[in-house]
């Protein structure tokens, strides 16, 4: 499985800089640079349009009243209309790609230096997302100086 998330991480950069690119013409690229937020919130938009595709291929195969048309009723965002999987992938792991893609995500930063854009470990995705937790002890104390 974990072949098969390098698969997807992969997919989510080619849909980011396939993204970048109708913004920014190649020719452009230099002179207009694309600020941190302009990558970054496209970022998120490609990650979420690849997770709702991979929801959108598990519903299609595990929920027999389910019809391309219900995504928009049951959840948010777009899907891609055509994802790859890889050869021989087990749809049943679509849950646990999904996580390990939405981790992925809270992790990284793009970033545009020398003219790439180069992905590379933060926390900021985490910390605006709410994703940080509060330990258990941490909250035991607060709850109990509280009451």
């Amino acid at each position: 499985m974990n072949n098969n998330i390098e698969h997807f991480i992969e997919i989510e950069r080619q849909q980011l800089i396939s993204q970048l690119t109708e913004y920014y013409s190649c020719d452009l690229l230099v002179q207009n640079i694309p600020s941190e937020s302009m990558i970054n919130d496209t970022f998120k938009l490609v990650h979420t349009k690849l997770v709702n595709s991979l929801i959108n291929k598990y519903m299609l195969v595990r929920c027999m009243d389910y019809q391309v048309g219900c995504f928009s009723m049951l959840f948010e965002g777009e899907v891609i209309n055509e994802i790859s999987l890889p050869d021989g992938f087990d749809i049943e792991f679509i849950p646990q790609i999904c996580e390990k893609l939405h981790v992925s995500f809270l992790n990284s930063l793009y970033t545009y230096s020398n003219g790439k854009i180069i992905k590379k470990k933060s926390k900021s995705n985490l910390l605006e997302a709410g994703a940080v937790y509060t330990q258990e002890k941490v909250a035991y104390d607060i709850v109990h100086r509280t009451i």
